[in-house]
């Protein structure tokens, strides 16, 4: 239950995401950690780790801000905390590598 649910949130940050074009030849990440309340209501989104490339960094901060607008679905029937917290990578592919 809980893994399907955040499977469900991660899909909805990479939906928001638009991957910028170019990048480097490695697989450049930014690390976010996002805190979500039983609701669906983002508590906080922070990036810990910064690709280094502005470009990517920027297009994730805009994926977070986002979702904070929209908000995320509530917890499954039968959660019991009242907030979690997840760690969510982007990683970044060159077009046509998937």
């Amino acid at each position: 239950m809980y893994a399907s649910w955040e499977q469900l949130v991660k899909s909805i940050y990479d939906a928001a995401w638009g991957s910028p074009a170019g990048g480097a030849d490695e697989l450049p990440t930014v690390q976010v950690r996002v805190k979500v309340a039983r609701t669906g209501t983002v508590l906080a989104d922070e990036i810990l780790k910064h690709s280094r490339i502005r470009a990517l960094d920027q297009s994730v901060q805009e994926a977070l801000d986002q979702v904070r607008a929209r908000g995320l679905p509530a917890f499954p029937d039968g959660a019991k905390e009242n907030e979690r917290t997840l760690i969510i990578n982007f990683i970044y592919r060159k077009p046509g590598l998937g």
